[in-house]
């Protein structure tokens, strides 16, 4: 990544979160990953996004090359570090985009400091209710599978350990295949693009934590089986853009429908297009011009 610089923070709660910053442009936007991933994810944005913006990757914690003292229990807690974040480095006001758990964790910002967000863009996001984790089927007729509630439960499910397992012993080979299969659909990484995606997915510590924190997630004032809901998106006042293709096969129709409802007329749909879980991969320059659209009008 050209003019990319790579740097670290330290925050007032003891976590170092590195980040990766495009020199030059005058309007701030903060890119913030989803899970089994990191800021390196962003490289062809770094590259398609309009020379006006100063663009800045964070690395999550627990992600890529970020601490993990502090174990997270909520996407609340990724928010609340990337408000110290944004004090540290000097984003006074800014945009920002939350790809799929980054959405979740976007949206909550927004909703801590509406005076300094200016817009958020969702890119294959997780719902305002969050991303829930279902229990296997009884085998029943007429039965569904019950949403989990604990992160106990969710750690004892076999999928859960299967992935975390794959992290474990760097099994690169199981984990380019789960994304063949559910993330890049359509277009692929270059091999070398790949090949370091993969190496950053190995550096997540904190899997069955995040996929805890998606269950239980929900900003919204109408309860799930996980959270009476909390009614921060009352406090999102900015102008919110949701690009979901058409192929993505991580985030659900009834996920994106939830953003509809609960955001109203803050929120503009950008949808039909054949992307999948990765628009940024599929399409780069098109979400770059997109985006430019949005928040530099």
């Amino acid at each position: 990544m050209n003019n990319v610089e790579l740097k670290s923070v330290e925050l007032s709660n003891g976590e170092t979160l590195v980040y990766r910053v495009r020199s030059g442009g005058e309007d701030p936007l903060l890119l913030v990953h989803g899970n089994m991933s990191s800021s390196v994810f962003f490289d062809v944005l770094f590259e398609a996004l309009d020379p006006r913006f100063q663009v800045v990757a964070v690395d999550l914690r627990g992600f890529g090359l970020s601490s993990y003292r502090t174990p997270i229990h909520r996407i609340e807690d990724f928010a609340e570090d990337l408000l110290l974040f944004a004090d540290d480095v000097g984003l006074s006001e800014f945009s920002i985009l939350g790809w799929s758990t980054g959405g979740g964790a976007a949206l909550q910002l927004a909703s801590m400091i509406p005076d300094r967000v200016r817009s958020v863009i969702l890119m294959a996001s997780m719902s305002t209710r969050g991303y829930p984790f279902y229990g296997p089927e009884s085998g029943e007729a007429g039965t569904q599978p019950q949403r989990l509630t604990t992160w106990e439960e969710i750690a004892a499910q076999e999928k859960t350990q299967v992935m975390s397992g794959a992290i474990e012993r760097g099994d690169k080979a199981f984990l380019r295949a789960v994304f063949d299969a559910a993330v890049f659909t359509n277009a692929k990484p270059s091999d070398d693009r790949y090949e370091a995606y993969l190496d950053e997915m190995l550096l997540q510590r904190n899997l069955v934590d995040v996929y805890h924190a998606l269950n239980v997630f929900n900003m919204t004032d109408e309860p799930h089986e996980c959270s009476p809901g909390t009614g921060a998106l009352s406090r999102v006042s900015c102008p919110v853009l949701c690009v979901q293709g058409t192929d993505d096969l991580v985030i659900t129709r009834l996920m994106t429908e939830e953003l509809v409802h609960d955001l109203g007329d803050r929120l503009k749909l950008v949808e039909g297009h054949r992307f999948g879980h990765a628009p940024q991969i599929d399409d780069a320059e098109w979400l770059a011009r997109e985006i430019a659209q949005f928040v530099l009008k």
